[in-house]
């Protein structure tokens, strides 16, 4: 009998345990969990939107700061820039907004905006870099952004926060004011 009850007690504890690492681990990560196909869908909504009103209104409408708005959904938010590296919209960060950011090196020393400019000029795809948490500007977490060409012009895309940057050397990331 007792070890019948131990075993119990012993399993519960285990599953316990996987349940609080779990939860641990997600909470680590980005709560959010955004999948590839929903951060596709979100920037193709931008893309549509910008081809079908034009892009005057579209980068007003991307600049807007509405929570939840149908350019902002938790975390996510378009961006668009065109291909010198000049930011025309941010979802998160007006002050940004006009700024040449082609040179700015990301924590690991990727020239982020140029890889992102890239990936665009190919028409579309996944970039992997380091970028300021909007919750914590202070905390540079590991990002997974996702652009599209709009047109000769310019491109729109976004991003998924994945996990903040563990080593506090490459905390210091060179953004501008």
């Amino acid at each position: 009998m007792f070890r019948i009850y131990f075993r119990i007690i012993f399993l519960v504890f285990l599953i316990s345990l996987n349940i609080i690492c779990l939860y641990g681990f997600q909470e680590k990560n980005n709560p959010e969990r955004v999948s590839d196909e929903k951060l596709v869908s979100f920037v193709q909504k931008a893309v549509d939107y910008s081809n079908k009103l034009g892009k005057e209104k579209a980068l007003e409408a991307f600049n807007k700061l509405e929570k939840n708005g149908p350019f902002q959904d938790g975390e996510l938010y378009i961006f668009a820039y065109n291909y010198q590296g000049v930011v025309l919209a941010h979802g998160a960060d007006h002050k940004l907004i006009g700024k040449n950011l082609i040179m700015l090196k990301d924590a690991d020393g990727q020239l982020v905006i140029q890889a992102l400019v890239n990936q665009a000029k190919k028409g579309k795809g996944f970039v992997d870099y380091t970028w300021p948490y909007p919750k914590n500007l202070k905390q540079i977490w590991y990002k997974r952004g996702y652009v599209e060409k709009v047109d000769g012009t310019y491109f729109v895309g976004s991003g998924v926060y994945t996990k903040p940057v563990e080593n506090p050397q490459t905390q210091k990331m060179p953004f501008p004011q």
